[in-house]
């Protein structure tokens, strides 16, 4: 035994590494699982908000784009503050943004886009990242 394994008393080969690895995983699997689900749910989300196909991917690639935009920020953010700033920036970032589509109204802007559009894209963005 190690001296860190024999002080927290466990065994050096504990399973507890390949408990944390296998958790992580599924709760990886879970998390990408319902994101990649957008596809199979398009044509009913087309229907609900009465929107064009394309007006419905963009709302999904703008989220895309928001992760691989963000992604060496949050990165940079962690390193430099740790995992609990970051995480509870990401998390306020989140409310506000779910707040500010909440607030959004329904049916046609002025400028001719959907609200289905702009309320959308309010929160794809934070939400990318939160």
């Amino acid at each position: 035994m190690t001296a860190i394994a024999r002080k927290r008393g466990r065994a050096a080969n504990s399973s507890l590494p390949a408990a944390i690895v296998a958790t992580s995983c599924s709760f990886v699997l879970v998390a990408r699982g319902a994101a990649e689900t957008f596809g199979v749910f398009l044509l009913p989300i087309e229907q609900s908000l009465g929107i064009g196909r394309a007006e419905a991917t963009s709302i999904y690639a703008l989220a895309m784009i928001a992760i691989g935009l963000t992604g060496p920020f949050t990165g940079a953010l962690i390193d430099r503050f740790g995992p609990r700033f970051a995480y509870g920036l990401g998390t306020l970032v989140l409310i506000a943004a779910f707040v500010a589509t909440s607030a959004a109204s329904p049916g046609r802007r002025p400028d001719g886009s959907s609200a289905a559009w702009s309320s959308r894209s309010a929160s794809a963005a934070p939400s990318a990242r939160g």
